[in-house]
Parts: C-alpha cells; structure tokens; sequence
C-alpha cells in the first residue's frame, strides 16, 4: 500500500497532514474519531470546512468517512474534526483551500 501522502488528495481539497489508520474488529464496530490540529496545521485552509474522509482502496479515492445521517464536522474552537466511521481505512481531515490558495490546490 502507499504511504498517505502520496495518495491523491480528494479534487479542490487540501491535506492538513494529519492521517489515522482504523481497521475493522467486527462487522457492527464503529468508532466516534476526533482529530486535533493546530492553527498552523490549517493556514489556506478554510478551517469550516474541514471533514473527515477516508481512503477507499477499491475506488482508489477518498471519501467522506460517515455514512449519511452519522456526524462528521469540525470544531473550529477547539481544533478537532470529528466523525462517527463505519467504514474503515486510512481516515485524514482535508477542507477547502481559502480563496487566495485555491488555484495552488487544483486537481491536475
């Protein structure tokens, strides 16, 4: 498997450098996941729209890590994006890069 930075980021998103690797223990198992980061972890990064995504080996992309319905957002105060994951893989927070940023962030 390649290493998380080398997987393409999701198109128009930025990495924030922060990667998890959950695996599955059971077919019920899910985890609520916080990833902290620093203010310096997000500059050109619109810190609202972080999210957790997470690495689908079959499709080759990253995805959203919840399913629809479960949490997944961010805490701009306390510098944490969070989810409630079922599906399990290498899980990373990415956002939009800030105006001033996004043609430095475009997908080739």
């Amino acid at each position: 498997m390649t290493t998380p930075e080398l997987k393409l980021n999701p198109a128009g998103k930025v990495n924030i450098r922060k990667f998890v690797n959950v695996t599955n223990v059971t077919a019920d198992s899910w985890i609520f996941l916080n990833v902290s980061y620093r203010d310096a972890d997000v500059s050109g990064v619109d810190e609202d729209s972080l999210l957790l995504y997470r690495w689908n080996e079959t499709a080759s992309a990253w995805e959203l890590a919840n399913e629809t319905g479960k949490p997944n957002g961010v805490n701009t105060t306390g510098n944490y994006v969070y989810a409630n994951v079922t599906s399990f893989s290498q899980i990373a927070p990415f956002g939009n890069p800030t105006p001033q940023n996004e043609y430095a962030y475009a997908a080739p």
